[in-house]
């Protein structure tokens, strides 16, 4: 099979869908054989060849225009597959019609099978830039149409795209893109540490707007350091009510998932917890058998996920942490995770990308095992 993957950028860029699907690519062409090709569907970015693992070819978009989408996709094409998220494609308004009309008329000319995995969906995260709101939402529309086959990696914008077509929807939470341990140590094994990685603008969010409850978890489960992984932030904070506080920096896959399987603890920043499923930085944690910490208090049954069984708010009662408790917190989230590992997410999409119309039962099988 010869599949052409559209992403907005690839590593060594820090971007978490284009590590995604990299990794993506890699097994399928480990496990399956898949060749995969991919179109960097941002002119805007610096097209940079990956150090990571095996190359595969890559193309640049030269501009935002249907023809130059339809020219750049390789004529040996079998099947395509979008990684969507809106913004990447049309930074102004995050509405790239240009993208939906190449893909349709794409289609219409040739009979290609065209994927779309929805990274997101607008009508549930955009707040700020309401008036822009149906304007994407008609693009993630018509990609949903025009797609043979759809997936997402939560319920709640499965529920969404359900709207619009028949459901359901394969849901298909995220993998770890820094790995996955062979082994778990125990908690009491483990230093204490708390991690928080991510973007600049999450962890900043979490030491401008969060830091307070930080604080106060890190008192409850008794951490002593603080490691922040990724880019370094500007100013640079040193502690968080005495507890030492390291910038690490921006590390290598390895050396991050080396930490992190060291460590106690790690803290996400959320808003509502209806779309953890989604992030990279939570199955992270879980992968490595962290205990997650949200900085949000909204509880959410969503994607099998329910707060004090797979992760803590930082604002949980002290009179609740316990040994015993930390423990079975950091083993569910692990085993929530290995349903959906790396391995799951691949078999899934070799699945669904080469019998589209048996999604549900592909989806009820694989995540079975």
């Amino acid at each position: 099979m010869n599949l052409t993957q559209i992403v907005p950028n690839l590593p060594p860029a820090i971007d978490g869908i284009g590590d995604y699907a990299y990794t993506l690519a890699q097994q399928l062409l480990k496990r399956y054989g898949v060749q995969s090709h991919f179109l960097m569907g941002n002119p805007d970015v610096e097209a940079v060849p990956t150090t990571k693992g095996t190359d595969f070819p890559t193309t640049k978009l030269a501009n935002r225009t249907p023809f130059c989408l339809i020219e750049s996709i390789p004529r040996k094409t079998e099947i395509l597959l979008l990684h969507y998220s809106d913004y990447p494609y049309e930074p102004r308004l995050g509405s790239p019609f240009w993208l939906l009309r190449g893909l349709a008329q794409l289609k219409a000319s040739t009979g290609i099978k065209i994927a779309v995995m929805f990274h997101e969906f607008p009508h549930f995260y955009l707040r700020k830039n309401l008036y822009l709101l149906p304007l994407q939402y008609r693009v993630a529309q018509g990609l949903a149409q025009v797609a043979d086959v759809t997936a997402t990696n939560n319920a709640a914008t499965a529920d969404q795209i359900a709207r619009l077509l028949k459901p359901p929807i394969p849901t298909i939470p995220v993998f770890s893109n820094i790995g996955e341990p062979s082994s778990i140590l125990p908690g009491r094994q483990r230093q204490p540490w708390l991690v928080v990685f991510g973007t600049a603008g999450r962890r900043a969010r979490i030491y401008q707007r969060s830091r307070a409850s930080l604080g106060y978890i890190c008192d409850a489960l008794k951490i002593k350091d603080i490691l922040d992984i990724g880019t370094p932030l500007d100013p640079e904070f040193n502690q968080v009510d005495g507890i030492a506080l390291h910038p690490m920096g921006r590390l290598p896959a390895d050396r991050v998932s080396q930490l992190m399987a060291q460590s106690l603890a790690g803290m996400a920043y959320s808003k509502d917890n209806f779309r953890l499923a989604k992030s990279g930085v939570f199955a992270a944690y879980c992968a490595h058998g962290l205990v997650p910490i949200v900085t949000s208090s909204r509880s959410s049954p969503q994607d099998g996920l329910f707060e004090g069984k797979h992760f803590l708010f930082s604002s949980t009662p002290k009179s609740g942490i316990n040994r015993d408790r930390i423990d079975a917190i950091a083993q569910n989230a692990n085993r929530w995770y290995h349903r959906h590992s790396i391995s799951k997410n691949v078999d899934l999409f070799y699945c669904l990308l080469t019998h589209p119309c048996d999604a549900e039962k592909i989806q009820a099988t694989v995540m079975a095992h």
